[in-house]
């Protein structure tokens, strides 16, 4: 890939991890509802039961949003090498 390319890549993936913060968020403020008035009996059973809601309604885009930064990382650092190459050159 080319310069141009990678840096057309990386800003597409910080588009789709911005496009998704809300999700993220959504999730953050569910656990926090959640969890306001579980107490030390019920803790536990609040937080599985939270956590496989979580899964069901947010799984994919977790996995999506991970895959995303793998992908983000890799360009990153693939242009940060090409930006030694010409440096050496």
């Amino acid at each position: 890939m080319d310069r141009e390319h990678l840096e057309m890549e990386i800003n597409a993936m910080h588009q789709l991890l911005a496009g998704t913060d809300y999700k993220a968020i959504q999730l953050t403020e569910s656990l926090v509802s959640t969890m306001s008035d579980a107490t030390a009996l019920n803790f536990i059973t609040k937080y599985l039961s939270w956590l496989h809601d979580a899964i069901t309604d947010y799984g994919e885009t977790i996995r999506q949003r991970a895959e995303w930064r793998r992908k983000l990382k890799e360009y990153e650092a693939a242009l940060a090498a090409m930006g030694d190459e010409d440096e050496s050159e």
